[in-house]
């Protein structure tokens, strides 16, 4: 009820002008009837207190003779005679020592609180009663026989007198003037709140009137008329009103009809709009029809110009075997490398097309970034010596190194990054810098610039540099060759890793491409051990010397960098230097390096680490340097990497150095063999029981994965064809175990040289693959970069071969060529391929050169299921008989 009589009050104008009105006029009658009432209460106490004070008065008055004879009869008398109004409600006399003489007082007396003393009061309250009390005295007649005498004579109290007044009376009368009061100030208010209400209601009328019109009109009703009103302001406030409903009512129909109008109009829209989204999807499914039509038949022309690319790769190694002259030599040749590069061209076609398709997915694996990136840099070095380019690579001393990223498509970026750099550097050099750009969420961005000398190119090439199939310019195509695809592909392949890519170039100058990549960290890895070995670093070239130099900070702080041997040959008398690290440009290797290792043994007999091009490395000038003992230097290949400075690493930590004339031991590893076919395995465990390892060979990968349950190896050599459960396979079961040999460095051997280490590269760990027919010491040397060893410079070739005995080779071949014509004959192409790879490895390791090569072609043709299989098996056949005749060995 509170809330609509407070809105009513408060909310609407009757209720306001009602307040306006009565609240003046209440309050008014309020105040008077309080003020009646508080009057006639005061009056009627007053009566009271002056009754009390007459009554006692009176008594002591006419008691004191009384008192003073101890008559209590006529004290008596005079309290009943007073107890008999009605006010008073009894008397009692006391004697001089307030001892009660007479009492007529009705009821419970408080004597307790009467009799002890006067209380000096004329009258105080006791419950219901009002107690008055007087004393009384003689009063004599003065008689002065002496002038001289003083005046006022005391007076002796007598008694005491205590008349006791009934206040419930006055209660009583007092409440009857409230009644009274009150009932005539309600009479009151209702009069004035009905005048009020009435004088409200005839003055608002008209305008609750007014009111109830604009809520019809409100309410949707135009045609609601506000009625007449005599009061001239409310009839103009009527008059507008009714304007402004005729307004709103033809508004209202003109805005219907732009409404109407609109609405037919979006309808068509509307159905315009939906033909084009059909016409659209229409369009769009077209489109992926297209695309897939694309795909399917980029597929499908990948595999039908591949089958015949291979086939005219092997003829033509065939060719090249057979009696050719000089010109048909080279005729071959040429037939070869167009072959590569259209295979090359397919290859960067699919790859756009996958990333194009949005199909291609990441496998983010744990890994080393340094070693991720270097790889690739170092694959393309040879092509980039070649043209006397040099090839740097600088990493960032305070970059982490232990990431998470797709092995793969890093590596497919770093690669095509620096095979365009070649592509377009004739001079100068190409470097490869790896940054540390910051650490966000847990992230690392990886900053990877590769930076040449080459070209460049001005603003307007850049702009379409990263389109598809497009050239800075039409006459690099002609001069440089390529499909332009190559950064398109880095872009995508960079956008799919979350980073991006940056290009900086100035024509004649040069360009820098710049791509940053967020990755993940790795926790829990343990840095190499500090030496504390003073190195000394010469490389004339600042730019080289400059990224050679944050290679050694990550083993040593103890660092001299100098691009003047003068001053470097200075330095060793005046200080001390424990090593010497030499890295020089291509044009000065040769003489050059000669002369700078003879006047350093002059001075020094200190160790040397001579960083030198691959090409350089196979000059065996170098190695043979007269007055210059070999045993204290050590040959490492540009461009330099991780593995490199592994090996200077490992031979200062341990002070042992190998000569040249050395092979580098495997004294004491521990390795586990998988090998499926007996031959094989033997020639394998020779070839590592003679290089001092600690050998236990097993046929298959089900028993590796039993042994290497049991058995803590160093080393793992897996064959990746193998019957049960391939290498891979096995060595993916014990990287995933977590138990022993789960981080053991590993091998994977294969005779399939298109076999695809993509599921390798993913493996976590330290892995790789070598192909058969695999070189002795090249197999020697990665096993020992895996192990963090130096690798050998001496040759192994014929460390395992010359302990296999003639026969059992022969009878093995012959095994397998009988083997493959019988799987050839029954159409069993799955085992066919698995004969011809075991004698593919055998054939290659023996390099048994005309054999090697038709086994090699006869590999590509079974791999293509070619119809030429059988007379490649039959030429096959026919050169492992003369092989047979020449060496005297009867068939078995």
């Amino acid at each position: 009820m509170r809330g609509p009589w407070l809105r009513f009050f408060s909310q609407t104008l009757h209720g306001r002008l009602l307040l306006l009105s009565a609240v003046p006029l209440i309050l008014l009658a309020v105040l008077l009837t309080v003020n009646t009432i508080f009057g006639e209460r005061a009056e009627l106490q007053r009566g009271y207190l002056n009754l009390g004070r007459t009554a006692t008065t009176y008594l002591a008055a006419t008691s004191d003779f009384a008192l003073y004879s101890g008559n209590e009869q006529l004290l008596d008398t005079l309290a009943t005679s007073m107890s008999d109004l009605a006010q008073i409600d009894g008397v009692a006399f006391l004697n001089a020592n307030r001892e009660v003489l007479v009492s007529t007082l009705r009821g419970q007396v408080p004597w307790s609180a009467l009799l002890p003393a006067n209380l000096g009061l004329e009258h105080h309250a006791i419950g219901s009663r009002l107690y008055f009390e007087r004393p009384v005295a003689i009063s004599g007649i003065e008689i002065e026989d002496y002038s001289e005498s003083p005046p006022g004579g005391a007076e002796a109290v007598t008694g005491w007198v205590i008349l006791a007044v009934d206040m419930s009376a006055m209660a009583a009368e007092q409440r009857g003037v409230l009644i009274r009061n009150g009932g005539t100030a309600a009479g009151l208010l209702i009069l004035v709140f009905f005048l009020s209400y009435a004088l409200a209601s005839g003055m608002l009328a008209p305008i609750t009137s007014l009111t109830a019109t604009v809520e019809e009109i409100e309410g949707g009703n135009l045609v609601a008329q506000a009625q007449a009103s005599g009061v001239e302001e409310l009839a103009a406030l009527g008059r507008g009103i009714n304007y402004m409903a005729k307004s709103i009512a033809d508004s209202q129909r003109g805005l219907e009809q732009r409404v109407s109008s609109a609405t037919a109009r979006l309808r068509m829209s509307l159905e315009n709009l939906q033909l084009k989204n059909l016409e659209l999807e229409s369009e769009r499914q077209k489109a992926e029809e297209a695309s897939r039509a694309k795909s399917d038949f980029l597929a499908r022309m990948s595999h039908e110009l591949r089958t015949p690319l291979n086939s005219i790769q092997g003829f033509v190694r065939l060719l090249e075997q057979s009696s050719l002259d000089a010109s048909e030599q080279q005729y071959c040749a040429i037939i070869e490398q167009a072959s590569e590069q259209l295979l090359l061209l397919i290859d960067d076609i699919l790859e756009h097309a996958r990333l194009q398709s949005g199909v291609m997915e990441l496998d983010v694996q744990p890994l080393d970034i340094v070693a991720c990136v270097e790889n690739p840099v170092r694959l393309q070095g040879p092509s980039a010596y070649e043209k006397n380019v040099e090839v740097i690579i600088d990493i960032d001393p305070d970059l982490p190194i232990f990431l998470y990223a797709d092995s793969l498509r890093l590596r497919q970026v770093v690669s095509n990054l620096v095979a365009n750099a070649i592509k377009f550097t004739e001079r100068g050099h190409i470097l490869v810098r790896l940054t540390n750009g910051g650490v966000v969420d847990d992230k690392v961005s990886l900053v990877i610039d590769v930076e040449d000398t080459g070209i460049g190119m001005s603003s307007a090439q850049q702009d379409k540099i990263f389109e598809a199939f497009t050239q800075a310019d039409t006459t690099i195509t002609r001069r440089f060759g390529g499909t332009g695809l190559g950064l398109p592909i880095v872009q995508d392949l960079v956008s799919l890793m979350g980073g991006e890519i940056d290009l900086y170039s100035e024509e004649s100058v040069g360009s820098r491409v710049r791509v940053s990549l967020p990755l993940a960290l790795q926790v829990g890895h343990r840095q190499l051990e500090r030496l504390s070995t003073t190195l000394a670093v010469f490389d004339p070239e600042s730019v080289s010397r400059e990224s050679l130099g944050h290679a050694v900070q990550r083993i040593t702080d103890d660092l001299r960098l100098y691009d003047d041997f003068e001053v470097l040959i200075k330095s060793l008398v005046m200080r001390d230097i424990e090593a010497i690290i030499i890295s020089l440009p291509i044009s000065d290797l040769g003489h050059s390096l000669a002369d700078m290792l003879v006047r350093l043994r002059e001075y020094t007999p200190v160790p040397v680490f001579v960083f030198l091009p691959l090409r350089g490395l196979r000059g065996n000038a170098v190695f043979n340097i007269q007055g210059v003992d070999s045993l204290d230097i050590s040959y490492l290949a540009k461009p330099w990497s991780s593995a490199e400075f592994y090996t200077v690493y490992n031979s200062l930590r341990h002070g042992s150095l190998v000569g040249s004339g050395a092979v580098a031991p495997l004294t004491e590893v521990k390795v586990l063999v998988a090998e499926d076919n007996d031959f094989s395995r033997l020639l394998l465990s020779t070839l590592l029981e003679k290089a001092g390892c600690d050998l236990e060979a097993v046929e298959n990968g089900r028993e590796a994965l039993v042994r290497c349950e049991q058995v803590d190896f160093d080393l793992l050599a897996f064959d990746v064809h193998m019957p049960e459960l391939n290498g891979i396979d096995a060595l993916a079961s014990i990287r995933a175990s977590g138990g022993l040999n789960s981080t053991t460095p590993a091998v994977m051997l294969t005779a399939d040289v298109l076999q695809h280490n993509e599921r390798l590269a993913s493996l976590p760990g330290r892995n790789e693959m070598i192909h058969k027919p695999f070189d002795n010491k090249r197999l020697i040397d990665l096993m020992l970069t895996l192990l963090d060893r130096k690798p050998s410079r001496a040759p192994l070739q014929d460390i395992a071969t010359r302990q296999i005995p003639r026969a059992e080779f022969f009878q093995e071949v012959d095994r397998l060529l009988v083997s493959a014509v019988e799987t050839y004959q029954n159409r069993d192409v799955v085992e066919l391929r698995e004969i011809i790879h075991q004698l593919l490895g055998i054939a290659g390791v023996f390099k048994l050169g005309e054999l090697e090569k038709q086994v090699q072609a006869l590999h590509t043709l079974v791999q293509e299921e070619d119809a030429w299989v059988g007379d490649a098996l039959q030429s096959i056949e026919e050169e492992f008989a003369r092989l047979r005749l020449e060496a005297g060995e009867e068939r078995a």
